[in-house]
């Protein structure tokens, strides 16, 4: 028999987010590449606070670890450090404004997780946040005549 593999190596991310995958793809019955999207967004956070923790200016961001990362470390985050997160996504890796919301997204589901029904968090920093939803584009509408004229050559 072949072992079932995922699509995302879970042993690159902290042990407390291994059951919110299975959370995520057999629960809320999502597929796996878009909660692989949400775990590389979980992952950029998890880097920024370890990143913002630690003193050595050689640090690279993107090769930051994140395995070893302590559900407790998420004890300490408070809204203004989500809203610090989010101009650092801004300023520091150029994220435009759907980006953004993706990624807040991404944290907003993980901490609901975390403290809903997993229960290792107490409070969740990002019940408060409010971000402006990305605008999107107006579809495009045909005239009415463009419609007619495309009819009309349509049945001969």
């Amino acid at each position: 028999m072949q072992k079932f593999k995922k699509k995302i190596d879970l042993s690159q991310y902290p042990e407390f987010l291994h059951d919110y995958w299975y959370d995520l793809t057999l629960a809320k019955n999502k597929s796996e590449g878009t909660a692989e999207g949400y775990f590389i967004d979980i992952r950029t956070f998890l880097r920024y606070i370890i990143y913002m923790n630690t003193t050595s200016e050689e640090i690279q961001f993107n090769k930051i670890n994140v395995s070893h990362f302590e559900v407790s470390m998420l004890e300490d985050i408070k809204l203004r450090h989500i809203y610090d997160y989010i101009y650092f996504l801004r300023s520091e890796l150029n994220n435009n404004e759907r980006t953004i919301a993706r990624k807040v997204s991404s944290i907003k589901g993980m901490y609901k997780y975390l403290t809903k029904k997993a229960m290792l968090l107490k409070e969740n920093p990002t019940d408060n946040l409010e971000i402006q939803s990305p605008k999107r584009a107006m579809p495009k509408h045909l005239s009415l005549s463009f419609i007619f004229i495309k009819k009309k050559f349509k049945t001969r």
